[in-house]
């Protein structure tokens, strides 16, 4: 008997055909990545991680729970594949219970195996019945689970869900325009969910170019859930801000911040080969994202924009943030620029016309190129 981990991965991967294999060893890189000490194997479309003495298995499960493309895991005991060893682990694993409703469920892997799943279940049944545990097969307090895999068979009781979603890195490079707020930390994260690698474009208002501790600290809550390195680009506020002194009307200078972003966000991405640029927007949450606003914005991104969270309320987004981490960060005080430029009635149906006048006054183009000259760029 051994003690291990047991890793099933999400269901999307196992249907993606010709391309599984390459999927399947991303995803054991990340995991190698989480938990690089352990030794760790692929079997009969499970992951496998034997642990040893010196394994701290709770941080193995910690880890493994920001590892994207996983469904779930559980701390198992490895047996020989027979029914007595398999009955020997179910016996000594539930000796110490109190004697509850159970049920046993088992799935078989290896089709070679002389019972079929429904007869293991009845035999283990049968022998934790005799050791006076109710069978209970449709409201049970407790589940024990059997995988049968050929060379080795599973004993489990405890599966801890985790987030599916698909490797990091099967999909891509994007930038998120990263403000420190509630919502772009989540719209990152989403976007690493469905397996992209995010790098960060935070436009400040700071007399440097070093991030603040709250941006430090919502990036490496972020960098738990991304194996492969990341950059964040730390750009000025200042050549925007100047020449935005004296516009003659200010309801427009939400929105020319905006295009600002978009402009320098595409400019960026293309530099460093992204697929796209990311947002916290939320459609209709303040007057900057009315969908006239988000128009005004796209027409002068040159890459397509991604809004991972468009149809969220708020309370949807903070439930989110709770659960990655990233909530407590994000409320911290801090100056972002965006709330430089807000005013209390901004222009919500926003005449493109009148925009682009504004822009050609104050050489909308020349303030990006001088605002990209002067990017730091800081490896995360």
């Amino acid at each position: 008997m051994k003690n291990v981990i047991v890793i099933h991965y999400a269901g999307e991967i196992t249907l993606k055909g010709a391309n599984r294999s390459w999927f399947e060893g991303l995803l054991m890189k990340n995991i190698r990545n989480a938990v690089p000490a352990e030794k760790i194997i692929k079997n009969q479309s499970r992951i496998i991680i034997g642990l040893g003495e010196n394994s701290d298995s709770k941080k193995i499960l910690e880890n493994l729970s920001r590892v994207f493309g996983i469904s779930w895991y559980a701390t198992a005991i490895q047996t020989d594949c027979t029914l007595e060893k398999i009955g020997e682990v179910v016996l000594a694993l539930t000796r110490s219970w109190p004697r509850i409703p159970i049920r046993v469920e088992t799935k078989r892997a290896d089709k070679s195996f002389p019972l079929t799943s429904m007869q293991v279940n009845e035999k283990i049944g049968r022998q934790l019945k005799e050791n006076g545990f109710p069978i209970d097969l449709t409201s049970p307090e407790k589940t024990v689970y059997i995988e049968i895999l050929g060379d080795r068979a599973l004993v489990f009781t405890n599966r801890q869900k985790a987030w599916d979603g698909m490797p990091v890195g099967s999909a891509g490079r994007v930038v998120c325009l990263f403000s420190g707020g509630i919502d772009s930390p989540v719209a990152a994260w989403q976007m690493m969910k469905r397996g992209c690698m995010v790098d960060y474009l935070h436009v400040h208002a700071l007399p440097g170019n070093t991030p603040s501790p709250k941006i430090k600290g919502l990036l490496e809550q972020l960098r738990a859930y991304h194996p492969a390195p990341s950059t964040l680009y730390m750009a000025s506020h200042d050549e925007f801000y100047k020449k935005t002194l004296d516009i003659s009307d200010n309801r427009y200078e939400l929105i020319l911040f905006r295009r600002f972003l978009m402009r320098l966000g595409s400019r960026l991405g293309i530099q460093i080969k992204a697929q796209g640029l990311v947002t916290g927007d939320n459609l209709g949450q303040v007057a900057s994202q009315t969908l006239e606003n988000l128009h005004a914005a796209n027409t002068v991104a040159t890459l397509p924009v991604y809004r991972p969270l468009l149809t969220y309320n708020k309370q949807e987004i903070v439930d989110l943030a709770k659960q990655t981490g990233t909530y407590e960060l994000s409320i911290q005080p801090y100056k972002d620029c965006c709330s430089l430029v807000a005013i209390q009635k901004p222009a919500i149906r926003p005449m493109l016309e009148k925009i682009e006048e504004i822009e050609g006054e104050i050489g909308m183009e020349q303030i990006v190129e001088e605002t990209l000259k002067k990017v730091e760029r800081i490896g995360i």
